[in-house]
């Protein structure tokens, strides 16, 4: 089991590739051999810092008085449930009072649309609605994980909190903005912390339990594809018309087994959840064919763009990126999403991108390693975080795309390389 992230990362970007060449929905400027070429790299440089990653020893505690003698580090989950028990606070009144929350599932879609109806992005102006989500992003992720993991360990209020953070959180950003992402998330999340723990402690994996994860699986794909759903019902678009409303370099295949496996409606949908994950693949086929355009290391994600325009004074680098240019230059626009590759390049080019996603993988099997042998919460918690821009590599770089999001990044990498090795041991509970 020590290279089954290995694994799921190669097979997952060998999956993407041959859904954007053979799914059902057809890029027609897509250049496949480039792409694969490209990506074929990034695999090499992957599986080459993992296995560095596998084979160097695991890191010791300093000394002996340093050694952890509990689960987890009870005053720093204490504090973050408190901060995050609090931001859940805040968007439930604000939810309520405010945005207004519909109970009726079947308007998720139109919520969504008159939530984005007025968006202007990066306006110069924040609300306080958008700085308490930034600033609660990371206690958030750290009770979702912890407390998730440790459940049992927790009274009984604790672990209400933990419920409502975790899952109530989800469900209210889910009523009153019509987003479906806290879900994906949070299915990320749970199946890294199921595979870490069935690991670390040897147990074996019986049909009943992933009976129950493919339904759990199942259950959540099909939550997400019914908001889809609602979203394209809400402006009107369907199979039969979505050719004359979407960009002309992409075509949906109605004549592809998929359709005509499923049917039209949900055939849809489906294609739909398939283009979330090529998509960004496709942006990077863009990217390639792009001139490089320096975004003075202030260019891997959005945010980090404004942080170097108005805290340093710098041009804004966002401008000087990858994904900017390339929509300039094809109309394949950052909403339709380029590949964390494209973003990264902006800043270190496309060929010093590949050795830096050695070092990625690198950093994924050592925190996979002192998470299965130690259960080392910190560890656990970078892994669950690296997870999800595992999944979401295709896409976009999803860990740096909001300012909440590079924040729980931040906060994540500080507390493993900070605390990591006085838990790097078999644990003994005081």
């Amino acid at each position: 089991m020590r290279y089954a992230p290995l694994f799921f990362i190669i097979g997952f970007l060998a999956f993407a590739f041959f859904l954007t060449v053979f799914g059902p929905v057809k890029y027609y400027e897509f250049d496949a051999t480039r792409v694969m070429l490209y990506l074929g790299a990034i695999c090499l440089s992957i599986s080459i810092g993992y296995v560095i990653g596998v084979r160097v020893p695991m890191a010791r505690p300093y000394s002996s008085a340093a050694i952890a003698r509990t689960l987890y580090d009870r005053r720093l989950f204490n504090f973050m449930a408190a901060l995050a028990f609090t931001g859940f606070i805040f968007t439930l009144i604000t939810s309520l009072f405010f945005k207004g929350i519909s109970f009726d599932p079947t308007s998720i879609g139109k919520t969504y649309t008159q939530g984005y109806k007025n968006y202007v992005k990066d306006s110069g102006t924040y609300s306080l609605t958008f700085i308490m989500s930034s600033l609660m992003a990371a206690p958030s992720f750290l009770v979702t994980i912890w407390g998730l993991y440790y459940f049992k360990t927790f009274r009984i209020w604790t672990q209400a909190v933990i419920l409502l953070v975790a899952i109530g959180l989800p469900v209210i950003l889910t009523l009153s903005l019509g987003t479906q992402e806290r879900t994906g998330y949070l299915m990320v999340f749970v199946s890294a912390m199921f595979l870490l723990k069935a690991t670390s402690r040897g147990t074996v994996i019986k049909p009943r339990t992933i009976a129950i994860v493919v339904t759990i699986a199942i259950a959540g794909i099909a939550a997400m594809t019914t908001i889809l759903s609602q979203r394209y019902a809400s402006i009107a678009i369907n199979a039969l018309n979505i050719n004359k409303n979407d960009l002309a370099v992409i075509h949906f295949d109605i004549n592809h087994p998929l359709f005509r496996l499923v049917g039209p409606d949900l055939g849809f949908i489906l294609s739909e959840l398939c283009e979330y994950l090529t998509n960004g693949i496709v942006g990077l086929s863009y990217a390639l064919h792009t001139p490089f355009t320096w975004s003075f290391m202030f260019g891997a994600s959005y945010p980090i763009s404004v942080i170097g325009e108005r805290l340093f004074g710098l041009p804004f680098a966002y401008l000087h990126t990858y994904p900017y240019l390339a929509a300039m230059e094809s109309g394949w626009g950052e909403q339709r999403w380029y590949t964390i590759f494209s973003w990264f390049a902006s800043d270190f080019t496309f060929f010093g991108t590949i050795p830096l996603f050695g070092f990625f993988a690198f950093a994924y099997a050592r925190c996979w390693l002192e998470g299965i042998r130690f259960e080392n919460p910190f560890a656990i918690l970078l892994f669950c975080e690296l997870s999800l821009g595992v999944v979401m590599m295709t896409a976009n770089n999803q860990l740096m795309a909001s300012p909440g999001s590079l924040a729980t990044l931040g906060v994540v990498v500080f507390l493993y390389v900070r605390y990591r090795r006085r838990y790097n041991r078999r644990l003994v509970v005081a």
